[in-house]
């Protein structure tokens, strides 16, 4: 491991603080629970670097064309937001497969309120609110979301996604909500 230093998406430029060339990320005002993927997402043969993070229940990133910024932020918004069936779209895992597609990982929460209770009867011990979705990158390398987000059988999903692959088998795992059984 090598400390690359502080990276601050509020502060894309990575500028000092008294520096009047500060670009902020203006979508992302809570940003938490980063995931990095370097990946060669205009063609040109170089990777680009970026990182996905949560932004109080929804899922962004910025990139860059180097480990350490300067990030920019192409799509000034959220990627991953109001997902159905998802409580939160939170703590994104990502990841480039020995295929070359990249995938983005997110979810999360569970159905606490009363409505919400009705509407997800198994809700309150086994949200199934994982999803994977692909990810389409465009000629400048910016990120696109390749269809629609597919809902994983990821009982008792709280929080916390991580996503790897070893020998062409893929390995999911989070944090458990409080309410899985004890056998």
């Amino acid at each position: 491991w090598t400390d690359e230093g502080f990276c601050d998406t509020q502060n894309l430029t990575n500028e000092t603080s008294d520096s009047d060339s500060k670009v902020k990320n203006k979508w992302a005002t809570k940003a938490w629970a980063p995931s990095g993927l370097a990946f060669d997402g205009d063609g040109d043969g170089k990777d680009e670097y970026y990182l996905f993070h949560t932004n109080s229940g929804a899922v962004g990133y910025v990139m860059s064309d180097s480990p350490t910024g300067p990030w920019r932020d192409p799509l000034g918004k959220t990627l991953f937001a109001g997902v159905p069936g998802v409580k939160w779209c939170f703590d994104p895992a990502v990841l480039r497969d020995d295929k070359g597609n990249a995938y983005c990982y997110f979810g999360g929460g569970i159905w606490d309120g009363a409505n919400e209770k009705k509407d997800h009867p198994d809700g309150i011990a086994r949200p199934k609110t994982g999803r994977v979705c692909k990810l389409g990158f465009d000629e400048n390398g910016e990120v696109f979301a390749d269809g629609e987000p597919q809902e994983m059988n990821t009982f008792y999903l709280f929080e916390d996604s991580e996503i790897n692959q070893f020998n062409g088998k893929y390995y999911y795992s989070y944090c458990a909500n409080f309410q899985v059984p004890a056998s």
